[in-house]
């Protein structure tokens, strides 16, 4: 059905222009038996469009012969991008993953230390959950947020009372709070994935302007 597959394309869309929004720096995965140039260009577009730290990585399939220097030499010329921080991993022994994990603790900056500040968050994905209901996946802005808050939704003005927050480990695990710079899940019993609008914003109910307006 077109109408679906229309719908299942505009909120992919929606998640992809949200998740810069999440977190401070992005690997920039590149398979080297498959470049797509095209692809890869609208990737890095994406995250140095919002002032993110890219990390390049290229990922070495077992058995393949390339010249992985001149892959890299090509991407700079196309783009412009300083490549000569990038990792090189196997994909087959995993030779350089400690690397990537090492360059993201050096060079991706901690998130901005908001946590005084009223809650205000943002929503970059909504899934169902079998015993949850609808789960929206959260990046916590300023200060922070925990089962019984009401939160308000910037677009709908929709009000809902959260009734779980959680950490991903991968899987969904419930937390008693989930803090400024946070990255996790909320739920509030709704049915519908569609409830939680991709790329809106979250706050408290009634905000602190709320509050100073009906004084």
């Amino acid at each position: 059905d077109r109408s679906v597959s229309r719908g299942l394309g505009d909120v992919y869309k929606r998640q992809v222009y949200s998740s810069p929004f999440t977190c401070e720096g992005g690997l920039l995965l590149i398979d080297s038996c498959s470049v797509s140039k095209r692809q890869i260009l609208a990737d890095m577009n994406l995250v140095l469009a919002h002032g993110l730290v890219l990390i390049p990585v290229l990922i070495e399939k077992s058995g393949e012969s390339i010249n992985k220097e001149r892959i890299i030499e090509d991407l700079e010329c196309i783009s412009g991008y300083d490549m000569a921080n990038t990792v090189f991993v196997s994909d087959e022994s995993g030779l350089n993953v400690e690397a990537v994990l090492q360059k993201i603790v050096e060079q991706v900056p901690p998130p901005l230390d908001n946590s005084k500040k009223p809650f205000r968050g943002f929503i970059f994905n909504s899934v169902l959950d079998p015993s949850r209901k609808a789960l929206a996946h959260i990046r916590v802005v300023d200060g922070e947020i925990k089962a019984g808050m009401k939160i308000r939704m910037m677009a709908s003005g929709k009000v809902c009372t959260v009734s779980e927050v959680g950490h991903f480990l991968p899987f969904p695990a419930a937390a008693d709070i989930l803090c400024c710079g946070s990255i996790g899940y909320a739920a509030a019993n709704m049915e519908n994935i569609q409830d939680w609008e991709i790329g809106c914003l979250l706050y408290t109910s009634p905000s602190p302007r709320d509050t100073e307006r009906s004084r």
